[in-house]
């Protein structure tokens, strides 16, 4: 019911500021071509759909990522980290819980997962596995910037066999 009533008034609120951007006056055509002005004015114009989409639905799908999700799992939305002060992706790991950051240069760059180092740190972005530049194959994660991100999710798998990279 509740979910009902915030649907309605977003509905009404979007609806009520559309209406005003639409009060104001046209700008005057010009005086040469005035038969195509007036049927251009005269059309009206369709919308397929409004889409508004808020920091509820956001937050929503995080925690229903949490719930799907055949491991335990961390999310971090994009609304969640426009809420921070976090400039790398780095900065946005390190207030999950259990990832504690190794700090270079005055930013943090690797993350740790529950004390195991940042060699047995998997990172994937979209699903593929990152390459690194460092010898112990640690991932830098301030190369990334938060503004790129759309969610960040940390997941800690129990299998032993899950990547050929964990036991390095």
């Amino acid at each position: 019911m509740r979910e009902v009533l915030c649907t309605t008034i977003a509905c009404v609120l979007a609806t009520a500021f559309s209406a005003h951007a639409q009060d104001t006056a046209p700008a005057a055509p010009p005086a040469n071509d005035t038969s195509s002005a007036a049927s251009h004015s005269q059309a009206p114009v369709t919308l397929d759909n409004i889409a508004v989409i808020g920091q509820r639905a956001s937050l929503h799908q995080a925690v229903q990522a949490k719930q799907m999700s055949d491991q335990v799992m961390e999310v971090i939305s994009a609304d969640n980290m426009g809420q921070m002060p976090n400039v790398t992706v780095a900065a946005a790991l390190v207030r999950l819980p259990g990832v504690n950051g190794t700090r270079d240069r005055g930013n943090e760059s690797l993350v740790t997962v529950r004390g195991l180092g940042p060699r047995m740190t998997m990172g994937t972005v979209n699903g593929r596995e990152i390459a690194s530049s460092e010898p112990n194959r640690a991932v830098r994660w301030e190369v990334f910037p938060t503004e790129r991100a759309r969610s960040l999710r940390q997941g800690s798998l129990q299998l032993a066999a899950v990547r050929h990279r964990c036991h390095g």
